[in-house]
């Protein structure tokens, strides 16, 4: 079995994703509401870059 890289591009557009459906099913369900969630959009993909940042500066061995 072979291990495949690691690609970047696709990981990211998954968690986009992934924050899209999870919005939208907040929305759905009457968990926020749509200020509480353009609010909370904009702070998860400033964490998300974060921690992106946070791994490029990591140690590579």
């Amino acid at each position: 079995m072979n291990i495949h890289p690691f690609r970047v591009t696709p990981f990211v557009f998954g968690v986009l994703f992934l924050l899209v459906a999870a919005g939208w099913t907040a929305l759905e369900y009457d968990v926020m509401t749509g200020a509480q969630l353009r609010l909370a959009g904009p702070i998860a993909l400033i964490v998300i870059g974060l921690i992106g940042v946070a791994l490029t500066f990591r140690r590579r061995t």
